[in-house]
């Protein structure tokens, strides 16, 4: 829909779709990659749209490059990572040396961690274990932040506690789960194309 109005490109970041991933990456890798992306494409002025993994990277772009984007777009992004008191003690326990059984261990991982292999697996742990939380109050540019009400992977609170570390943010709650880019594409267009 977007493709109608505005020139749009959909890079794939490596170790997703066709893009190789030649190494374990960090947020800091992708931001690089990203730039070096937008310089090869001589994409200047861009509005950056980033769905859950998508929008850390945004993120990480957003506040290490920030001469490269104009505006800035976060659909039911990740970034905010908050261990529950579950998760603390299963790691506390890890670290002493007790035993914690796969099973248990898989309950609390995503399912993406779980498919994923070799580089990959290495970079969601590096991705995922960085906090976004304390770097969002240096984006500077126009945000707008659109989430799903009901989405579980990345819960609303992530995103109104976004929105209200971003000055320059405007928040946006549509029906729906992490999947609101597909399931609800007419909706994130609508308030995406009003906004922008």
């Amino acid at each position: 829909m977007l493709s109608q109005k505005y020139r749009v490109f959909g890079p794939d970041l490596p170790g997703f779709g066709a893009e190789p991933l030649p190494r374990p990456f960090t947020l800091e890798d992708y931001a690089n990659w990203l730039q070096d992306y937008l310089e090869k494409n001589k994409i200047k002025d861009p509005v950056l749209v980033g769905h859950s993994f998508g929008g850390r990277v945004a993120i990480k772009l957003a506040t290490s490059h920030q001469s490269l984007v104009t505006r800035l777009v976060l659909l039911d992004s990740g970034g905010i990572e908050r261990k529950g008191l579950i998760i603390r003690v299963i790691g506390k326990i890890g670290r002493i040396g007790g035993a914690i059984p796969e099973e248990i261990k898989n309950f609390f991982r995503s399912k993406d961690y779980q498919e994923a292999t070799g580089f990959l697996r290495e970079t969601l742990k590096n991705v995922v274990n960085e906090n976004l939380e304390y770097i969002l109050d240096k984006i500077k540019i126009p945000t707008l932040i659109i989430w799903g009400r009901n989405d579980h992977t990345t819960p609303i609170w992530h995103g109104e506690l976004m929105h209200k570390l971003i000055n320059n943010s405007e928040l946006i709650v549509i029906d729906g789960d992490h999947g609101i880019p597909y399931r609800r594409a007419g909706e994130v267009y609508k308030a995406i194309n009003g906004n922008i």
